[in-house]
């Protein structure tokens, strides 16, 4: 599907997404609350959280990138290649002379750093034409500012030479908050221009009390071997962030990678370490493709409007949340996360919610929703392994969850039934989600509460009246409660659950929702100990009741 960059292509994409995730509700029953519920995200994602008005305000292509067919980025290279003849910079390029403190670029061309600077290199051009910084074995560094400043050019592209190391060292003070009209240039690459990656070689950024990259426009990552290490911020974009290939690694004090935009990864390898989330947009994340292993003490991936999921191998082995947003679709790609709170959450996280919702607020939201039609998702959790405080669709999918042992939390808790159409759903835990099943499923449910709590580390199987396995689940906690849907599940079937090959329960599959035996909530051992949920005794993130202080020297970043 062509995504462009321009505002009307996106809301096409996005309406084009939840129309054919939400396809084939019309055929369900609509005085259904769920289904009711599920049409109202759609309209809402449509009409009002991405709206017309706010994409065509916003200015997400910047120019160089806005004719650029998001849908076709992996091309770009080759056509950064014709255009730019990066192939032959060293018949065509300059190498550049480095002055005292600063070395200016007044003009459009390509420039090939190599040795070591101590100063800064100031890109400030007012003729056409993209300027091209070849880093060829180079070493800057500066203690006084950033090392490489765009003041003003058509585009920049840093181009690394294949088999280079290269590196920025920025030791500067961060430029706080003053009266003065300069700028406060507070990355170690900061940009006001359009900044594109590209090349095979290796770029290693320290940015001690700032940001590492602060772009005021847009960043595209074709390729690259690029490290970063800040005390802020890993990579800071005012507009889209995209990443075609590459390798793209990041320990930050702040988020990892933040847009105040959108965010689009069809490739690559990115691996971050951060305080804060480790992507961030206050638009939309969309992720076709790459591989991501993401370790951070607040969210894995977070966009304020609308996530999406196409494919990739996303692991996220230590989050407060896993994935977060006002509406998440999952249509591909391989998810496994392990959260000290919710592994999924779906909710309103802008600034405004942020401020009018206190510690253990649960308010459904009108547009809120999640949508599962395909991919493994594999959740691990000390909350509720899905939460969302809106409605939820799965009609594909794998999804295996061990949510919190006890507690008030589930695995499965939606404020609107969840509406299961498909997929494969395993989920053991604290009991307690009865509620969250809409009668209106067309592929039928099974919930068992057990006559006690099973031990972690015990299997849990589900076998028919042939002796064939229709699921098998070796648990990592303890858990009360298991709940297993499945094309194999029959209605009229009668099937045997088993915990560790011992015969625990036998069930007829008479509705769409069967259930067997009851709730303990409120009677078994640590049942019933944080009723309503909120944040319990668990870890709070950065923007909550967290202490302050991070990994890094100083005072917790406030801003870039």
């Amino acid at each position: 599907m062509k995504k462009k960059i321009k505002g009307k292509g996106i809301l096409i994409l996005i309406v084009m997404i939840i129309m054919a995730s939400l396809a084939g509700c019309a055929s369900t029953d609509t005085s259904s609350d769920s289904v009711m519920t599920l049409a109202q995200t759609a309209e809402q994602a449509k009409l009002e959280e991405i709206s017309v008005s706010k994409l065509m305000e916003e200015d997400l292509a910047v120019d160089a990138f806005e004719e650029m067919d998001m849908a076709l980025l992996e091309e770009a290279l080759e056509k950064v290649d014709t255009e730019l003849n990066l192939a032959s910079w060293k018949d065509e390029g300059e190498i550049l002379g480095f002055d005292d403190k600063i070395t200016w670029i007044q003009s459009a061309g390509t420039y090939i750093l190599q040795g070591t600077y101590e100063g800064q290199i100031l890109v400030d051009t007012q003729d056409e034409g993209d300027v091209i910084l070849v880093f060829n074995e180079v070493a800057l560094s500066n203690q006084e500012t950033s090392p490489i400043f765009i003041s003003n050019a058509d585009r920049l592209v840093i181009l690394l030479a294949e088999g280079t190391e290269n590196s920025l060292v920025d030791t500067s003070a961060y430029e706080e908050e003053n009266d003065s009209e300069e700028e406060r240039v507070n990355g170690a690459i900061y940009t006001k221009s359009d900044l594109l990656f590209a090349g095979s070689g290796n770029l290693t950024i320290t940015a001690k009390e700032k940001t590492g990259i602060l772009a005021k426009d847009a960043l595209l990552v074709l390729d690259g071997d690029i490290i970063i290490e800040a005390s802020r911020n890993g990579i800071k974009v005012n507009d889209l962030f995209a990443m075609v290939d590459g390798d793209l690694s990041i320990h930050a004090g702040k988020d990892g990678i933040q847009s105040e935009a959108h965010m689009q990864i069809d490739g690559g390898h990115v691996t971050i370490d951060s305080v804060e989330d480790a992507l961030h947009a206050e638009g939309m994340i969309v992720i076709n493709d790459g591989f991501f292993y993401l370790q951070t003490e607040d969210d894995g991936i977070r966009a304020d409007a609308y996530l999406e999921v196409n494919g990739g191998n996303i692991t996220i082995p230590v989050c407060y949340e896993g994935l977060e947003s006002l509406v998440i679709v999952i249509n591909d790609g391989v998810i496994d996360i392990s959260a000290s709170d919710d592994g999924i959450n779906v909710a309103d996280t802008s600034v405004s919610a942020e401020k009018t919702m206190g510690p253990g607020d649960e308010i459904p939201i009108e547009g809120a929703g999640l949508v599962i039609n395909g991919g493994q998702i594999t959740i691990s959790s000390d909350g509720d392994s899905i939460d969302s405080n809106g409605s939820g669709l799965i009609r594909g999918g794998i999804l295996l969850i061990d949510g919190p042992g006890n507690g008030g939390d589930v695995g499965l808790d939606f404020d609107n039934p969840l509406l299961v159409e498909g997929g494969l759903i395993i989920s053991v835990g604290n009991d307690g989600a009865s509620k969250s099943f809409s009668e209106a499923a067309s592929q039928n449910v099974l919930q068992v509460f057990f006559n006690g709590v099973q031990a972690a580390g015990s299997q849990v199987t589900v076998v028919d009246e042939d002796g064939q396995v229709l699921m098998s689940h070796t648990s990592i906690k303890t858990y009360g409660v298991l709940v297993f849907s499945s094309a194999d599940l029959q209605q009229g079937q009668t099937v045997t659950v088993q915990v560790d090959g011992e015969v625990v329960e036998d069930a007829v599959i008479s509705d769409t929702m069967t259930i067997v035996g009851t709730s303990l909530v409120g009677e078994g051992p640590g049942a019933g100990n944080h009723p309503g949920g909120g944040m319990n005794d668990k870890m709070a993130p950065p923007n909550g009741d967290r202490p302050e202080g991070n990994r890094f020297e100083g005072e917790r970043p406030d801003s870039n």
